[in-house]
């Protein structure tokens, strides 16, 4: 009796497995070959190319001769060190106008003392205005500042300690 179909195409895929990986194994060993020669061959031609040396009569001299170091010849090495740089800082003209930050409006007192105890936590001092327009608001008011500068110190201080949003506003001229 002949063996059944299924047991033949098992043999032949298990076979064509074996053949593909045999031919797989041995490209990668023929690759592998092929560099070493290449890194062997790379090997004799930089050894020959230091040992080269140049005759010129019955004198031979290595062409690879790396010169000395040239001594160095710089002034500022030894003047800086001496040297001091006095600078002027610039008088800082103040503006006219003072700068508050506004570190968010809430519908109930609780939640802007909430916010303000926050702030707190972080050592700037806060104050909540009662704003009313057509409602009630408490806004969470920091400043005044004189500059700028410091209204944004403390804005990214803030940020950092993910209180936000806070904008800065104008504030009337003093």
């Amino acid at each position: 009796m002949y063996p059944s179909r299924n047991k033949v195409d098992k043999k032949i895929f298990f076979f064509a497995r074996k053949v593909c990986w045999i031919s797989f194994i041995a490209f990668i060993l023929i690759i592998m070959l092929f560099y070493l020669v290449s890194l062997l061959d790379y090997g004799l031609q930089f050894n020959s190319k230091l040992n080269v040396k140049k005759t010129v009569g019955n004198i031979s001299k290595p062409i690879a001769e790396i010169p000395p170091l040239p001594k160095e010849q710089w002034e500022y090495i030894d003047s800086l060190p001496k040297r001091k740089v006095e600078v002027e800082p610039r008088k800082q003209i103040l503006s006219q106008v003072s700068y508050i930050m506004q570190c968010g409006a809430y519908k109930t007192l609780k939640q802007a003392k909430a916010r303000k105890l926050d702030i707190a936590f972080h050592g700037i001092q806060s104050n909540i205005h009662k704003k009313k327009d057509s409602s009630l608001w408490y806004c969470v008011v920091l400043g005044p500042y004189e500059l700028k500068r410091h209204a944004e110190r403390d804005r990214h201080r803030l940020q950092r300690n993910k209180i936000e949003p806070c904008e800065i506003w104008k504030a009337r001229i003093k």
